[in-house]
């Protein structure tokens, strides 16, 4: 009865220690695929600044099983009107709203996505206020501060 119990108390305590070792392992869960969305390939360069007013602002997932939605803006400049991802709702929704008729200035990379020309804010300034979203690699600052502050993993 004593080589059971120890053989029992022996696996539990493995399984305990290994489990949730192996079921944080990076990749396991939606969440990482749904953020990849929000993290689309910046392109240094590419990096460009415009202005104009913003049209529209939308919330849109990447699909139906997505976890969180992204923030775009429409951004009418002189030329042209031009897409803005901006980033995950959870993130831009903590910071100052973006309102129809704005007037603002974003600098990030210019993309193409679905066939059409869009921009990946890094920064927009609007009312002398200046919201960062990126740093200059790209990285997005919702991701975390170690890497956005230049400090690797």
């Amino acid at each position: 009865m004593k080589p059971l119990f120890t053989s029992f108390s022996l696996t539990l305590i493995i399984c305990l220690i290994t489990v949730p070792t192996l079921w944080a392992q990076r990749g396991m869960g939606r969440g990482q695929d749904a953020m990849q969305s929000y993290t689309r390939p910046f392109d240094t360069t590419t990096v460009e600044t415009i202005s104009g007013e913003v049209m529209e602002v939308t919330y849109t997932a990447k699909n139906r099983k997505a976890i969180t939605t992204g923030v775009h803006l429409l951004l009418q400049t002189g030329e042209e009107t031009v897409p803005v991802h901006l980033g995950p709702a959870w993130f831009i929704d903590r910071q100052e709203p973006f309102n129809k008729g704005d007037t603002i200035t974003v600098t990030g990379s210019r993309i193409t996505f679905n066939n059409d020309q869009a921009i990946i804010a890094s920064q927009i300034v609007r009312n002398q206020m200046t919201l960062q979203l990126r740093n200059r690699e790209g990285y997005p600052l919702w991701k975390g501060w170690r890497r956005s502050q230049g400090v690797s993993n």
